[in-house]
């Protein structure tokens, strides 16, 4: 899935002054967050140019900033180390800090620098899955009579989480249950309450079987 993503960001992207190494680092990321090609294409049309431009600064900024702390804390503990003066530096300016301890450095910065884009774009995700859910919810509703069990369900759907689809779909099978339920409760006090009863004229206030098999 990551290659899928890289594709995808690639064709999008690249070319317009993101760095290669840039879409690598938003593929590594995203790949946690797709599972499917759908999802992937999903994820990478919400991009905007300004938030990939935003994301490679803060990117290449906290990478510049870490290898540079690492750089001199490297430079002051082999100074320490040897009792005299810093290892001499490179040709660049730049003492040897330890390669592994530079792959670190890079990873967290990496992870610090796509947090909030990722943030965005969780927050994204369960905005749409929400008002999805809300719109299936609607569906079953609108066929209920019961204007109490209707504000009911919608409020309660709004202080609850599901773990997956599977949890949502089980709470909107008792919704339907509790609509049909309500719906025929209804109908039944509707039926019971305007069936023909005792009262009227001759018989004594009764009525014949006659009578009544004419008014049904």
């Amino acid at each position: 899935m990551k290659q899928k993503l890289l594709e995808l960001l690639n064709a999008k992207f690249l070319g317009k002054g993101t760095r290669k190494d840039v879409l690598a680092q938003l593929a590594t990321a995203f790949s946690l967050q797709a599972t499917t090609e759908e999802e992937a294409q999903a994820l990478v049309d919400k991009l905007t140019d300004e938030q990939v431009t935003d994301f490679q600064k803060e990117y290449r900024s906290e990478i510049d900033s870490e290898i540079s702390k690492a750089t001199k804390t490297a430079l002051e503990k082999a100074g320490k180390g040897s009792g005299g003066d810093p290892e001499p530096k490179t040709e660049e300016g730049e003492g040897n800090p330890d390669p592994t301890d530079i792959a670190t450095i890079v990873a967290n910065a990496v992870a610090k620098a796509t947090t909030p884009l990722m943030e965005e774009i969780s927050a994204i995700k369960s905005g749409k899955t929400t008002e999805t859910r809300l719109s299936q919810i609607n569906d079953i509703l609108k066929d209920a009579k019961d204007e109490t069990l209707k504000n009911t369900t919608l409020k309660n759907f709004r202080r609850m989480s599901f773990e997956n689809d599977e949890s949502f779909a089980e709470y909107l099978t008792e919704i339907q249950t509790d609509v049909t339920t309500s719906n025929q409760t209804i109908t039944n006090q509707g039926l019971t309450n305007h069936r023909p009863g005792t009262g009227g004229a001759g018989n004594g206030g009764k009525l014949s079987d006659s009578d009544y098999d004419a008014m049904v």
